[in-house]
């Protein structure tokens, strides 16, 4: 009789351990979800951002010398090839 139990008892652990597994899977899913959208949304602008302020220098360099530079520039990143100025 003690047998039976014992076997009920760790059948009914195993079923509540996987359950509380798949519910904190759920959980995690759900939560992260749409963490994961909001932080991909204020990616985008900053990326806009970004992509504007480099637009926005390109513009500047054609009105004040009358030619595009070599590439896309942008105000917060030096170029490696470019020689410094002394």
């Amino acid at each position: 009789m003690f047998r039976d139990r014992r076997g009920v008892s760790e059948t009914v652990g195993f079923v509540l351990v996987f359950s509380l597994v798949l519910l904190t899977v759920g959980t995690v899913l759900t939560v992260g979800y749409a963490g994961l959208q909001d932080a991909r949304d204020a990616e985008r602008v900053n990326n806009a951002e970004r992509a504007f302020d480099v637009l926005a220098n390109n513009i500047e360099d054609i009105t004040a010398r009358g030619a595009p530079a070599a590439g896309p520039r942008s105000g917060w990143r030096r170029r490696a090839s470019a020689p410094a100025n002394r």
